[in-house]
């Protein structure tokens, strides 16, 4: 009896260890990074780490030193480094919009 007690501890904690590592912080989150992606040249996409976190009612997404805000669906550079891998996008028009506010929001 004490060994399936002992089982059954290992076998929860292992299930809720598992649960917190998903990398499911919000479907806007993950929209935000998925409309990311999809303005980046196929050069700039791969192999990345992207990074989230919100911002101004939207989403700022930062990619290496690329850094993007999405807002309603729209991808936004924040940075020349985000309009050079992303040349069909625009720059934000909130002057709020920057390469240290999209840090920011994602460390936090």
């Amino acid at each position: 009896m004490k060994r399936f007690l002992w089982c059954s501890l290992v076998v929860v904690l292992v299930a809720v260890t598992l649960a917190g590592c998903t990398e499911s912080s919000g479907s806007s989150e993950s929209s935000a990074v998925s409309a990311v992606k999809r303005s980046m040249t196929a050069v700039s996409s791969s192999g990345r780490s992207y990074r989230t976190g919100s911002l101004e009612g939207g989403d700022a997404v930062l990619v290496g030193d690329a850094a993007y805000w999405v807002k309603g669906g729209v991808v936004y550079a924040a940075n020349g480094v985000a309009k050079t891998w992303s040349p069909g996008v625009s720059y934000a028009t909130s002057p709020s919009i920057s390469y240290n506010s999209v840090k920011q929001a994602v460390n936090r």
